[in-house]
């Protein structure tokens, strides 16, 4: 009976409200109404209701079992109401938590309620009970969460967990064990959350259905919670929130999106994927994405960033992305990434797009995709489209360049995501070159590579190996991503095939590659990218780490990859120009030292081995930067042997072969030339192939400046003179060709060098482009005997060869050095010098020792307008040769190649040997080479360590074979006329010189008795001599070599042997012969009749000094020298006298004998008086430099002399005599009144300036008409002045001036000195008198009584063939030479013409039969009989001569002479011909009787010359071999009447060039002039019966062994009529050789072969991967547009159209087409070859097609035609024997290659089998299987790795 309810709410009684909560029902009921009034409505009493224990009641309330659903609800409602107050207030338990969070669940699943009429809304219970599970959740839910996860210990290592364990142990043991149960705390957490989550949830959805608004900031925070994040999308939550987004509501979008992102950014993967999905069901992602459209904050796009990105990790929901079409959203963010506040939201895009462009790429390079995959492929590639057309690249690269750290590595990572994209529409990557994407990547490169310091220590785990967040990571992942990147991008595009993507490119590839290379360059990135590739190939500490990491490996194969890519870029013109091309030395070395990963180990022992895809990469940038000149010789240097080494690999690393090949080829060792073959893949001979080729190119650069200095020179006198032609004219000829308009004037011979201009031209820009960064050195300090430290370049190949070869820096200074001279010579002046540059004087001084010979080939002081100034001197490495086998197949090669493009006929030729060792076959194979390379003439061998620029000794001891080289001296060709010896020669080596020549001498004697001269040059006489440098040789010796020159004392009756009597220039120099050898020559000079006729003599440094020895003429040597040449019957007629370096000193007898020769002879033209039998001597040329003149007054009396020409000198040398004082004022007196004098050298002297002034002074006189060209003061103490520098080029110009017009003015009134060629006085003849028809026969197999094949042993027709060329072009008579085939038709065809001349060239047989050929590749046998009936016609043979040249012949020659030949020369019966008695034999005798001798003086000349040739063992038994027949017939008759002719063969139809009188033609005994003009070995197709000039490659030098292939493969062609015959084999097995052979010998048969009129040879390159058929179709039709059958097509022009162009042209042709390696074809195109051939057999007639490959075609027919396969197997025994000798370098001679073959093949019963054969012993069979099993190409590789050791056992 208490106060009422009305009353205690009155006095806001709490307290008593509180208590009557116990009371009756109803005011229980009243009392709660009012409470929850109370924490509604009123903060205090809010307060007072918690303080009092309001919430507990309210509790007991709620939970009362008497307490009905309005109360319930009361209760919940208030206990709502004051919840958040109470949280913040008071400590809340577990339980109680549970107990609010049911109450606030009751409260918010009641439906409204109505207590005593007081209306409680479901709206006002879910805003009480959002307001109070948000502070829950705030104050006690989530800080217990939060202090869950902390005790949660995810990554500890084992230590940290043991202290852990005993802390908690001990903790226990403490407090009695009550501790709390961490599991069950756990639990109720986790209860808390379940209820949490769901009641916030359903407040959510509800709230958001009913309208009403609640806390939002609830929702986030739960979404936040790894916990509650599952139990939130399970309870529906997703819905709810994207019904926020839909509801345009910016709190509710705001919301939504941040707890979507904290939902979707979930990093549990296994919750993550589920709560994604629901995402994607719940279609949240097209909401999401909605948003972009809203004016949202930056936050809410961030989020919606963040989720994207999440959500594009996985496949599934990246399709649900991709459906979204939110790429241009994403697109659109990244232009803000230069706003710091937006850096997440960047980032967030970046990532999203990363994953998005990664799935499209992926999905993109699926090949077979589902209807359903094919749509998503669509909306893949619309992803990248979009991102590409949004510039979604260009943002990543300029991310990459502004940014670093999170952002740079995404956009790095997205730029390699791009690159991966190959799709040829979009063109991504050359979008990624146009948007800087390479600079981006290099500076990412630049700025990483300090955190990649720690990988380059190869061993060691620091700190840094473990932080998978550190900075080692970081770097390591950048630096790989933009390296695959880089690579990508600068990957040269695949070419477009034209029947697909017609549409034009938007961008050049070619341009965007370029400009991606520079901008790659500018970043810097070129350091760390090479300094990456140096990092070793071992595992890091990386490998053992916890993530997953690119390791060093892979570091270094991108970094390989993106090299190569780089190479051919580099050398581009655009960025060679830009400076991009000096990096490429750089890369090269880089990338070679990735080739040298398998030859290497680590700093623990462990191999490096290289893998497949390195080693590629690495050839292919060696292979393009091999395009380059600079690079050439650093790869030949460095690289060639790996490249060898690697060409021979097969199997799995076959494309490594095929790559190393293709780096061969880009270096010029071209397969159409067989230069790799022709070296035996030797890396010696390779470099010496490709040194050759580059001395020439530096000898033409040489010769360039050369041109320059004698324009210097010439070019302003030229001009101020009164020919007709101006300065510009002149220079303008000098740059492109001298002859053009001057032939007729000036310099008419002068070299142009037109043929190798544009590719010098070439040359010097690239070398400017690679080394413009190098310093280059002075001229004054450049020299060969600079010396270069090579310790650390062992491997060099280039350290033996000669200057400036030895050593690529030392050739490249040349060439650039070169290259400033020739810019340089733009601006022209006149220089009065003629000194070259010194490396040019160095370079002439390698070529041409004998200082003589060099200054008439070059005359630099001298006006000599006839000399061609044209050179080739072919240096030799410095080498120990046992032979000159391999050597000289290239030399023949290169020369051959070089003589068909010189554009002078004047050239003169000289191979050139410089510190170098002889012995074995060396004499006999250089004599077979020379034989085949008629263009040399000259020959040197030199030991001059200067001369390699390194100070290296030659190896071995100082003998160096110079025994061999005295005999060599007896078995030269005869054009071979000039020999230098310097320094190469002891005492013995000449007694053995002199005693060859002597023999030769006689032989020539016994020539010319019989009174028949002609105008050749005999074999063993010499031009040119030099000896020098050879103090060693006695006095003795040196006496009996003067003896060769001539006799002195009393004449003998009856002719003398003379044998170097018609030697005009002797270089004596360096001898030190001293006064009393002195005397000897000179006495000989002395002598009238001494028969001596040397104009040109060298005499130099032979410290002559005081002669005592010379009594009869004086004291003094020198003054002897003089008195001959000015005694008027002397007989002596030397012109240039040196006699520098010997001083003379005083001279006094000097000083005698010229006053004397001018009193006797001279007297009155001193006087000035004209005398008209005034005698002069021949003397014109004197250098008496270094000789100490000033000791005595012989200058003096010189300068006397020299007036009114007295002396009649035209060069004098005083320089270096220290000349000096007023008494030499005489100068100023003599020169103005000297017209001869042309030279005067007073360099070195001691003249004053005062003295200079006065001469100058004399010498300027307008009225002086000096012919003075010449005049030098260099060096001289002091110096000229500027003053006098300008005064004495003004003089010279003048002078110069005069001997211009003087010389045109002489040529105008003058008349040509041609001696007439003699008049013979015949009777018209016959011209079949003059015609030698010469037959080969070479078939290819006979067959025995049992009809099994065998072959006949190969014989090389090409030296023979070139030895009777030679001949008649050095006999030079009107007599036609013609080749032929051993055919009967032939021989027939031979009688038509009334030939009176056969020459046999084949195999014999000793049952007197002759194999000739049948057209078919075998022998029809033609015995005596049948050759009778053949030949003799009404009784009478018509051939006055027959030369059978075939081994066991006689009996045929005997048939011959017995058919009435009268003549018949043969080889005796069952005897062999050794190589060099043939030769000297056939030389002579057909060069005696082409000149008219008679036939027995002829064959007397021939066996006499087999009797001299030094070489041979036995040379008497050797000149037996060879018989005249009939034996009783009269032989003293000639077998030619042909008259002289200017030129062989005749030139028909066109005039020839006048050549230059020079003094090489112009002695007694000339030489013939025997240079050969351009391509004459190839030129003469219908005289040398040849199809064509070049039919295919060349086969292998020592291709042997196919004979019976052969045979059946020609026989299938040209007897079965197949059109299409396949030669099928493994590579290697030597198909393409076999074909190749096949080719030339149908080739050489253009008279037999009738089925074939031309032959295309068709290879596809080795070592290209992508060969296709339309690329072997182009090489067909540039060949028929080369040989005009076809009019030029496009070059890109599809394969209809070319293949139809094709059939067109050999619609009608005879014609053989060969298709090589169409293994290598790719797939696709290797079905479509099938079509290519059945196209060209239909539509042509008669054309026949050969293919090699591995397997059969297949088909029944094709074309019409069914393909005839010829299987290639193994060579037997024998040939593998063979092969392998012929191939292995430490076989040096044929004795020991022969003495191999005899150990292991003569007698062997297994000498036909095969290594398949099951009945060979194990012994032939081990031996097979080390020499290659019979495949050609293992057997090569045995021959060029076995050891030495290994062949001395496999003998035994």
């Amino acid at each position: 009976d208490g106060p009422t309810i009305e009353l205690l709410v009155q006095n806001e009684d709490v307290f008593s409200l509180i208590c009557m909560l116990r009371a009756p029902t109803e005011k229980r009921l009243s009392a709660a109404l009012a409470l929850m009034r109370f924490a509604k409505d009123n903060d205090a009493l809010r307060n007072e209701i918690r303080s009092s224990g309001g919430m507990h009641s309210f509790l007991t309330l709620y939970r009362g079992r008497s307490t009905n659903r309005d109360l319930r609800v009361v209760a919940s409602l208030a206990v709502a109401y004051v919840l958040p107050s109470f949280v913040v207030k008071s400590q809340v338990t577990s339980p109680m938590t549970m107990k609010f969070l049911e109450c606030l669940r009751f409260l918010v699943t009641s439906p409204p309620a109505s207590p005593q009429e007081v209306n409680i809304s479901r709206q006002e219970m879910y805003r009480a009970a959002s307001a109070g599970v948000n502070a829950l959740w705030t104050n006690t839910i989530g800080p217990l969460i939060a202090l869950e996860k902390s005790k949660q210990v995810t990554r500890v290592d084992m230590a940290t967990l043991e202290k852990q364990i005993s802390g908690f142990r001990r903790f226990r043991a403490r407090s009695g064990g009550g501790v709390f149960d961490q599991g069950q705390e756990l639990k109720e957490v986790q209860d808390m959350t379940e209820l949490a989550v769901t009641l916030i949830a359903h407040i959510a959805k509800a709230a958001n259905q009913e309208g009403v608004q609640t806390a939002y900031g609830i929702v986030e925070q739960i979404c936040a919670e790894d916990m509650a994040r599952p139990i939130a999308v399970r309870e529906g939550l997703l819905s709810t929130l994207v019904e926020w987004i839909r509801s345009k509501d910016l709190s509710q979008m705001r919301s939504s999106a941040s707890a979507l992102r904290y939902l979707i950014s979930i990093e549990d993967k296994y919750n993550a994927g589920w709560i994604h999905s629901q995402v994607v069901n719940e279609g949240a992602v097209s909401e999401i994405v909605k948003l972009f459209n809203e004016s949202v904050g930056n936050d809410v796009r961030e989020a919606i960033a963040e989720m994207i990105s999440a959500l594009c990790q996985t496949p599934p929901t990246r399709a649900a992305v991709v459906e979204s079409n939110c790429v241009i959203y994403l697109v659109s963010l990244l232009y803000e990434h230069s706003s710091p506040s937006s850096e997440n939201m960047v980032h967030y895009a970046a990532s999203a797009l990363l994953q998005l462009a990664a799935g499209g790429i992926m999905q993109a390079g699926t090949s077979t995709l589902s209807k359903r995959g094919s749509s998503v492929m669509d909306k893949q590639e619309t992803v990248l489209n979009e991102m590409i057309e949004g510039w979604a690249h260009g943002s990543f690269v300029q991310i990459a360049l502004e940014h670093q750290g999170r952002l740079r590595s995404v956009s790095v990572e997205a730029i390699r995501v791009l690159s991966e994209d190959t799709n040829r529409g979009r063109q991504t990557r050359l979008q990624l070159c146009n948007a800087n994407a390479a600079q981006a990547l290099g500076k990412t490169l630049k700025d990483s590579l300090g955190g990649l310091m720690p990988l380059a220590e190869t061993s060691g785990f620091g700190q840094e190996f473990r932080d998978p967040e550190g900075p080692l990571f970081t770097a390591v992942k950048d630096v790989h991503a933009s390296l695959r990147a880089l690579s990508n991008i600068l990957e040269p595009p695949q070419k477009r095939s034209s029947s697909k993507h017609s549409q034009s490119q938007a961008i050049n590839p070619k341009e965007m590659l370029i400009k991606g290379c520079m901008d790659l360059v500018q970043s810097e990135g070129m350091d760390p990218l090479i300094w990456i590739s140096s990092l070793p190939l071992t595992p890091s500490a990386l490998s053992q780490s916890s993530v997953f990491m690119p390791d060093r490996e892979d570091l270094v194969a991108e970094a390989c990859k993106s090299l190569a890519n780089l190479s051919p870029l580099l050398l581009s013109d655009l960025a060679s120009s830009s400076g991009s091309a000096k990096w490429a030395i750089s890369v090269f070395e880089s990338l070679d030292r990735m080739l040298d990963t398998g030859d290497e180990e680590d700093s623990n022992g462990t191999d490096q081995e290289l893998s497949s895809d390195l080693g590629i990469d690495a050839l292919k940038g060696i292979g393009a930067l091999a395009e380059y000149e600079p690079l050439k010789i650093k790869i030949v240097d460095q690289t060639i042997a790996k490249l060898l080494q690697l060409k021979t690999l097969s199997g799995d690393t076959g494309d490594i072969s095929n790559a190393a090949n293709q780096v061969l080829l880009s270096l010029g060792f071209t397969e159409d030339e067989i230069a790799v073959q022709a070296a035996g893949n030797d890396p010696r001979l390779l470099v010496d192939w490709f040194c050759l080729h580059r001395a020439l190119v530096i000898q033409a650069m040489a010769r360039d400046e050369i041109r320059a200095q004698v324009a210097d020179m010439w070019a302003a006198p030229l001009e101020d003179s009164d020919v007709q032609m101006s300065l510009s004219t002149l220079q303008r000829n000098l740059s492109d060709s001298w002859s053009a308009g001057l032939e007729d004037q000036l310099f008419e011979n002068f070299t142009s060098d037109r043929d190798s201009m544009s590719y010098r031209e070439t040359l010097l820009q690239q070398y400017h482009y690679v080394y413009q960064h190098e310093l280059i050195r002075l001229e004054n300090n450049y020299g060969i005997d600079h010396v270069i430290d090579d310790s650390k370049d062992k491997r060099s190949l280039l350290s033996s060869h000669v200057f400036p070869l030895n050593h690529t820096t030392v050739e490249r200074d040349w060439v650039l050095s070169h290259r400033q001279r020739v810019l340089s010579n733009d601006e022209r002046r006149f220089t009065s010098s003629p000194y070259l540059p010194e490396r040019v004087e160095n370079l002439l001084d390698s070529c041409f020792p004998c200082a003589l010979l060099r200054n008439e080939i070059i005359p630099m002081q001298d006006f000599s307008p006839e000399a061609s100034f044209d050179f080739r001197a072919l240096m030799m490495p410095q080498r120990q040769y046992f032979s000159f086998r391999r050597e000289g197949q290239l030399l023949a090669r290169l020369s051959e190649k070089q003589a068909a493009v010189i554009d002078s006929v004047d050239v003169h030729w000289t191979l050139c040997f410089t510190n170098s060792t002889f012995a074995g076959e060396f004499v006999e194979s250089l004599v077979q080479t020379l034989y085949l390379c008629p263009m040399i003439t000259g020959l040197s061998f030199s030991k001059k360590s200067s001369l390699i620029g390194i100070g290296r000794d030659i190896d071995g001891d100082d003998e160096i074979g110079s025994g061999l080289l005295a005999n060599l001296a007896g078995s030269l060709p005869p054009w071979v006329s000039y020999l230098t010896f310097d320094n190469t020669l002891g005492d013995k080596d000449l007694r053995s010189l002199v005693s060859i020549l002597d023999t030769m001498g006689k032989l020539s004697l016994d020539s010319n008795i019989g009174g028949s001269t002609h105008n050749n040059q005999s074999q063993g006489k010499y031009t040119c001599m030099s000896i020098r440098n050879t103090p060693h040789i006695s006095r003795e010796t040196w006496g009996i070599f003067f003896n060769l020159l001539g006799k002195t004392g009393p004449s003998t009756r009856g002719p003398v042997s003379m044998p170097l009597a018609s030697l005009k220039v002797l270089d004596l120099s360096g001898n030190k012969l001293g006064d009393e050898a002195s005397a000897l020559v000179l006495e000989l000079l002395h002598e009238k009749d001494s028969g001596c006729s040397v104009e040109k003599l060298d005499l130099s440094g032979n410290k002559i000094g005081r002669g005592a020895n010379v009594v009869r003429v004086g004291d003094e040597a020198s003054a002897l020298v003089l008195e001959l040449l000015h005694e008027k019957d002397s007989g002596c007629s030397v012109e240039k006298l040196d006699l520098s370096g010997n001083k003379i000193g005083r001279g006094a007898n000097v000083v005698r004998v010229l006053k004397s020769y001018i009193e006797y002879y001279r007297y009155d033209q001193l006087q000035g008086t004209s005398t008209r039998n005034s005698w002069k001597s021949s003397l014109h040329t004197l250098n008496l430099a270094e000789n100490d003149l000033f000791l005595g007054q012989v200058a003096l009396e010189i300068f006397g002399l020299l007036q009114n020409n007295a002396l009649s000198l035209k060069y004098l040398d005083l320089s270096n005599n220290g000349l000096e004082g007023d008494p030499y004022q005489i100068i100023a007196g003599s020169l103005p009144k000297n017209t001869a004098l042309s030279h005067l050298n007073l360099s070195g002297n001691k003249f004053s300036s005062p003295l200079i002034d006065y001469i100058f002074h004399h010498l300027t006189d307008v009225e002086i008409d000096s012919g003075l060209s010449f005049l030098q003061l260099q060096n001289n103490r002091p110096l000229l002045t500027r003053s006098q520098q300008e005064t004495l080029d003004k003089f010279l110009r003048k002078s110069r001036k005069n001997a211009i017009e003087r010389r045109v003015k002489g040529q105008e009134t003058g008349h040509d000195e041609v001696a007439a060629l003699p008049e013979f006085g015949l009777d018209e003849v016959d011209t079949g008198d003059n015609m030698i028809t010469v037959l080969f026969s070479a078939p290819l197999v006979f067959a025995d009584d049992e009809n099994y094949l065998h072959p006949f042993a190969k014989l090389d027709f090409d030296m023979e063939r070139e030895l009777l060329w030679q001949c008649m072009k050095e006999a030079s008579r009107d007599i036609e030479l013609s080749f032929d085939n051993a055919h009967h038709s032939r021989l027939l065809a031979t009688l038509t013409k009334r030939c009176s001349c056969l020459h046999y060239s084949g195999h014999g047989h000793p049952s007197n039969f002759l194999p000739f050929e049948d057209g078919m590749g075998g022998p029809n046998w033609l015995n005596v009989q049948d050759i009778e009936d053949l030949i003799v016609r009404d009784g009478v043979a018509p051939f006055k001569f027959v030369f059978v040249s075939a081994c066991h012949s006689g009996l045929a020659g005997e048939t011959f002479a017995s058919a009435g030949v009268p003549h018949v020369v043969c080889c005796r019966q069952e005897s062999e011909l050794k190589d060099t008695a043939a030769l000297a034999f056939t030389r002579s005798f057909y060069l005696a009787l082409a000149v008219g001798q008679t036939v027995k003086e002829s064959f007397e000349q021939g066996c006499k010359a087999v009797r001299a040739t030094p070489n041979l063992k036995d040379p008497e038994k050797e000149m037996e071999k060879f018989v005249l027949l009939p034996k009783d017939g009269n032989h003293n008759v000639p077998v030619f009447r042909a008259r002289p002719v200017p030129q062989w063969p005749k030139q028909i139809g066109t005039k020839a060039k006048n050549k230059r009188g020079s003094w090489l033609l112009s002695s007694r005994n000339q030489r013939s002039s025997i240079a050969i003009t351009g391509g004459t070995k190839n030129s003469e197709l219908s005289v040398r019966n040849m199809i064509q000039e070049d039919p295919a490659p060349s086969a292998p030098n020592y291709f042997l062994g196919r004979e019976v292939d052969m045979y059946y493969v020609l026989t299938a062609i040209l007897k079965m009529r197949k059109r299409l015959v396949s030669v099928l084999g493994e590579p290697g097995i030597g198909r393409s050789s076999l074909v190749c052979a096949l080719c030339h010998y149908i080739n050489e048969r253009a008279s037999t072969v009738t089925e074939v009129q031309h032959i295309y040879f068709i290879r596809p390159k080795h070592g290209g991967r992508n060969v296709t058929c339309r690329s072997l179709l182009r090489q067909l039709m540039d060949k028929l547009e080369e040989s005009g059958k076809s009019a030029p097509i496009d070059q890109d022009a599809d394969l209809e159209t070319m293949l139809d162009a094709v059939c067109k042209s050999l619609k009608n042709d005879k014609a053989l087409i060969v298709f090589d390696r169409t293994e290598l074809l790719d797939q696709d195109d290797s079905e479509e070859l099938p079509m290519i051939l059945s196209s060209l057999l239909y539509d042509t007639k008669q054309v026949k097609i050969l293919l090699t490959a591995k397997h059969s075609l297949g088909q029944p027919s094709i074309g019409g035609q069914v393909e005839h396969p010829h299987q290639l197997g193994p060579l037997n025994f024998e040939n593998t024997v063979r092969l392998f000798s012929n191939l292995c370098p430490h076989l040096y001679t044929p004795s020991e290659r022969n003495q191999l073959r005899k150990k292991l093949v003569v007698g062997n019963e297994y000498a036909d089998c095969f290594p398949g054969d099951d009945w060979i012993d194990a012994s032939t069979k081990s031996i097979f299987s080390l020499l290659g099993n019979g495949i050609p190409a293992k057997i090569e590789k045995a021959a060029y790795t076995i050891s030495q050791n290994d062949l001395m056992n496999l003998q035994v």
